[in-house]
């Protein structure tokens, strides 16, 4: 009897020339949309006052804290984003999870405030409070009405300087993220993710899921979390950027009171163990599924590599494009294997990754294995053609400007801009330097930047009915 995956797999098969014949449209219809955006957008962009420019004035206090600030706009709003480098990072090895968790109780009381009131003030000042903790660094984002910027930053500094992270809520905390970290057990693709990480990275902590373990969230504790806290919140460890509608010289002011008087602190070096090289290496992993998910891939591009914005370009034609890539053609449209085939250069301070990602019924996880290595090791023999070229590039030209819009977009630029070492307005010189490449230029990046036979492959799957073999 044929089960539900294999009609599946049929119906799909069946459909590849309708399949084919959509992409076409598809195709067809975001380039007639990327030449409008273009034609758009080029006068826009060769205006000195274009989209997403901005005069950004830096400054440090007496204390260590670095100021950028960048007046624009006619709507009276500001957003305030503060980064501070602390993130995974910094954790203890025993004690991952521990910047994650510090980031989800910031705004779960202060000195000041419980966490209802300092939810309640910030609904009553129509202001949104956001909080990420990364890798690299953690942000805190408030955005709020030009008039109350004053207030808008006293409760910044509240939350940055004197969260009280209560025995309660940390307990509370632990116990959603040791549930969700028992939901991830079953998510396949999280399971794969995290032994990738792990074969790839070795000991650096890249390789810790962010929010820990099931061993490092038991043992965490309120004195772990309020030490880091109070060791790497500090002023000297901390940027923040103002963009919006406002006078400089008066925000200068609001800020230098607001955080003048903080106390700089001694900040721990990072020391990480060297990454590993990378090396060709396969890890199996066995569960009684229909369904193979895969991964593989390698360590990557630090977000400061020369050739980071010719791996994007590239990578959009390759696995970056949704319906419009290489292997999306190849894996869903031509063969059926699957629903939907990915990949990416995710970068970091440090050397981050390449992957690509899918899923396929068991019996077919050979041959998109080795279709995934055939379409990377096609890209650099015989490079992209004109065409291809000519529509990543208006795509990028289309959707980059869309994304320089808002005020929060360009406050988190701005310091990205100096934590990453990014040369003035990276996000506009990218826009220009994408128009000049060649397929010559993202033949050899892909040549450069990606070495299959260095791959870290993983693959969780039923191989009790199904051997690994993609040779």
């Amino acid at each position: 009897m044929m089960n539900a995956t294999h009609a599946k797999q049929i119906v799909m098969k069946g459909g590849s020339v309708m399949r084919k014949a959509q992409r076409g449209t598809i195709l067809l219809s975001l380039f007639l949309a990327a030449v409008t955006v273009l034609a758009l957008t080029s006068g826009v962009l060769a205006d000195k006052n274009r989209a997403g420019s901005l005069d950004v004035e830096g400054t440090a206090l007496d204390n260590g804290m670095k100021i950028y600030l960048a007046p624009r706009g006619e709507v009276p709003i500001v957003t305030f984003e503060a980064m501070i480098v602390a993130g995974t990072m910094d954790e203890p090895a025993d004690k991952a999870g521990l910047s994650f968790a510090v980031g989800e109780l910031l705004n779960r009381g202060t000195a000041s405030y419980t966490a209802q009131e300092l939810a309640n003030t910030l609904d009553n000042l129509g202001a949104d409070l956001s909080v990420n903790a990364d890798y690299d660094y953690t942000t805190v984002t408030l955005s709020i009405l030009s008039k109350d910027s004053e207030k808008g930053l006293e409760m910044l500094r509240e939350v940055l300087d004197h969260a009280t992270f209560a025995d309660e809520e940390v307990e509370r905390k632990r116990s959603e993220v040791a549930a969700y970290l028992e939901q991830l057990k079953d998510n396949y693709v999280d399971v794969v993710r995290k032994d990738f990480y792990r074969l790839i990275y070795g000991e650096h902590p890249y390789y810790r899921p962010q929010q820990g373990t099931e061993e490092s969230v038991a043992a965490m504790t309120p004195k772990d979390l309020r030490d880091f806290y109070s060791t790497y919140f500090v002023p000297n460890n901390i940027s923040i950027s103002a963009v919006g509608q406002f006078d400089p010289k008066e925000m200068a002011g609001l800020l230098r009171s607001a955080f003048g008087d903080w106390k700089s602190g001694d900040i721990p070096p990072r020391t990480p163990p060297p990454m590993p090289e990378p090396r060709w290496q396969v890890e199996t992993i066995q569960r009684d599924v229909t369904q193979a998910t895969i991964r593989m891939g390698q360590i990557g591009l630090a977000r400061n590599h020369p050739d980071y914005t010719k791996a994007r370009l590239m990578n959009y034609i390759l696995g970056g494009s949704g319906f419009g890539s290489r292997l999306m053609a190849n894996l869903r449209e031509d063969r059926g294997l699957t629903y939907g085939v990915y990949s990416n250069f995710w970068p970091r301070k440090d050397k981050g990754y390449f992957f690509a990602s899918t899923q396929a019924i068991n019996d077919s996880m050979n041959v998109a294995i080795r279709e995934i290595l055939k379409e990377i090791k096609l890209l650099q023999d015989k490079g992209v053609t004109a065409d291809e070229l000519k529509w990543a590039k208006m795509y990028y030209t289309g959707n980059m400007p869309l994304q320089l819009q808002s005020n929060d977009q360009l406050a988190h630029l701005v310091l990205e801009q100096q934590f990453y070492g990014l040369e003035n307005e990276f996000w506009l010189k990218e826009i220009e330097e994408m128009q000049t490449m060649t397929r010559e230029d993202l033949q050899q990046a892909a040549k450069d930047l990606i070495t299959p036979e260095k791959f870290t492959i993983v693959v969780l799957a039923n191989f009790e009915t199904m051997a690994l073999d993609y040779k």
